[in-house]
């Protein structure tokens, strides 16, 4: 069952953006589970990006300024959550915060990719959150600590110290040049 006080603070009520003492700041705290749509994946899960996520029961702070423009309503401002995953190094669970900056334009006639739904009575700024939120996870998580990781096993760290050796570097000669090569200069 969707938590309905969580999806109500993602939805800003237009007629406060048109007051005599217009509403210019929304900030609200929802749960991760507040921002999947209607087709997303089941109660529980998370959302995330490879072995990434922002885990369900996590909270995510919503703080944007909204600025009513000629083509409709521009949310700038940030989003703040944290994430969890696997380490890509040694597979222990790590974690950390995302904050991802937003300037986005709400126009009656969206542009697929760039911009975003105005409803006649609402600002909906789920769609906006979780996208910010997605885009921004890292690809792969890594332990904090220094390379090589301290809790990888002893052959990976090997084979990734064998692999990051540097090539010996040769001079690759252009044969159009090569009489250039024969000459000699006395000083």
């Amino acid at each position: 069952m969707k938590s309905s006080a969580g999806r109500s603070l993602l939805r800003v009520p237009l007629e406060r953006l048109k007051r005599r003492d217009p509403l210019h700041h929304w900030s609200a705290s929802v749960e991760v589970k507040d921002l999947r749509g209607l087709g997303d994946a089941a109660e529980g899960e998370s959302l995330q990006v490879n072995d990434v996520m922002l885990a369900g029961d996590g909270q995510v702070d919503i703080d944007v300024q909204l600025t009513t423009v000629a083509e409709g309503v521009m949310v700038m401002g940030r989003i703040a959550s944290r994430w969890q995953g696997p380490c890509s190094r040694c597979l222990r669970g790590v974690s950390g915060p995302i904050e991802v900056p937003v300037e986005e334009l709400f126009e009656p006639r969206p542009v697929e990719g760039e911009t975003y739904l105005l409803g006649d009575e609402l600002l909906d700024l789920t769609d906006l959150v979780r996208d910010a939120l997605l885009l921004d996870l890292p690809m792969l998580a890594a332990c904090p600590e220094p390379e090589p990781c301290p809790y990888a096993p002893a052959e990976l760290v090997e084979a990734d110290e064998a692999a990051t050796e540097p090539a010996p570097v040769v001079p690759v000669q252009d044969p159009r040049w090569a009489a250039l090569d024969a000459l000699r200069f006395d000083d």
